[in-house]
């Protein structure tokens, strides 16, 4: 059920140039927060921005009430968000969207990623991995400096990473490394920029 709630900051962090982990204790958001949804995140009022920005849902702990968002800096909203402290609060909207449905006989789930995308899936991992699915996540990212950290993941999670200098992992797109799961997998759950979607709908 959506509510408007104020968060209170616990920890955070930035985790790649540009782009940060927060996590906030909201019980509520916690509870009812599914795999693929987001929250609208509304600024300070002294910060001169009155409009609310979505910011996806990382990950959420039902049992410490703790939800974390992954967000990358745009604008003076995000930017402000980066200077808050632990024991702030930020005004949530949530949680809004459509959660990823997961077809309950399948097993195996392939998560396709490229940048903040995996932001919308990261959340998916967690709940596939807590219902005895198995999980690869094939992450796409420009560069090295790009790569979502492994440890922010699950050990459980098959990881593959692709670069597109090929300075990490598969030189390419991480759109041709597909073929080589599409056998596997059962379902297959994206988020990124709307060019790798598209070539994933295309070889759908």
């Amino acid at each position: 059920m959506m509510r408007l709630l104020a968060a209170e900051l616990v920890e955070s962090r930035q985790i790649l140039p540009g782009q940060w982990l927060q996590s906030y204790h909201a019980p509520h958001l916690a509870a009812g927060a599914r795999a693929g949804q987001f929250v609208h995140a509304r600024t300070g009022d002294y910060s001169g921005l009155v409009l609310r920005r979505p910011v996806s849902i990382n990950n959420a702990d039902a049992s410490s009430g703790i939800v974390t968002i992954h967000f990358r800096t745009v604008g003076k909203g995000t930017e402000w968000m980066t200077r808050m402290r632990p024991g702030d609060t930020l005004d949530m909207l949530g949680p809004l969207g459509r959660p990823f449905e997961v077809d309950p006989r399948s097993r195996h789930l392939l998560l396709v990623a490229g940048g903040l995308g995996i932001a919308g899936v990261r959340m998916l991992a967690d709940e596939a991995l807590r219902d005895g699915r198995q999980v690869t996540l094939l992450f796409g990212a420009a560069t090295t400096r790009d790569v979502y950290p492994s440890s922010l993941l699950p050990d459980e999670v098959e990881y593959v990473v692709a670069t597109d200098d090929g300075s990490l992992g598969y030189g390419g797109f991480v759109t041709e490394l597909l073929p080589g799961y599409e056998a596997w997998a059962d379902q297959a759950f994206a988020c990124g920029l709307r060019q790798m979607l598209a070539v994933l709908a295309a070889d759908a």
